[in-house]
């Protein structure tokens, strides 16, 4: 299984869905290990807030 983890997001929400495009194609899991600014962020990763 392939995992893909990113931290220190902040509010780079480009870099982010860049990151996301990425891991898509290549990984089963994302990890964010923290410290994002705004939380719409994780609307990025297409799940709701309730299963953060």
């Amino acid at each position: 299984m392939k995992i893909g983890i990113l931290s220190g997001t902040h509010d780079e929400i480009d870099n982010v869905r860049e990151a996301i495009r990425r891991f898509k194609e290549n990984v089963e899991l994302i990890i964010h290990a923290g410290d994002f600014i705004f939380l719409g962020i994780i609307d990025e990763f297409g799940i709701s807030q309730n299963q953060y």
